[in-house]
């Protein structure tokens, strides 16, 4: 049977898996140069990271279709977790 310590520990462990394969969160440069939260990811920013609409659902990406920008920081952010995600088998 496993003590509370256990179970603590095999939660961290579980959790720190899931941290590294979490979806990236999208901004989006607001009018006075900041960055603002965005509804998802526009579509040439997942066609500038070589991912497809399809393997984005998969992923759990959000997609905006409305947005029609690419913002370059996005697009690194979305080639990291691809790699990543090949490298796990999703």
């Amino acid at each position: 049977m496993w003590i509370r310590r256990d179970w603590h520990q095999f939660y961290i462990e579980t959790n720190k898996h899931w941290e590294r394969l979490r979806p990236p969160r999208p901004v989006q440069r607001t009018e006075r140069s900041r960055l603002a939260p965005a509804q998802g990811f526009s579509v040439r920013e997942l066609d500038d990271a070589g991912i497809t609409l399809d393997r984005a659902e998969r992923l759990g990406l959000p997609v905006d279709m409305g947005r029609h920008c690419a913002y370059a920081p996005n697009v690194d952010m979305l080639r990291v977790f691809a790699r990543a995600t090949r490298r796990f088998g999703q």
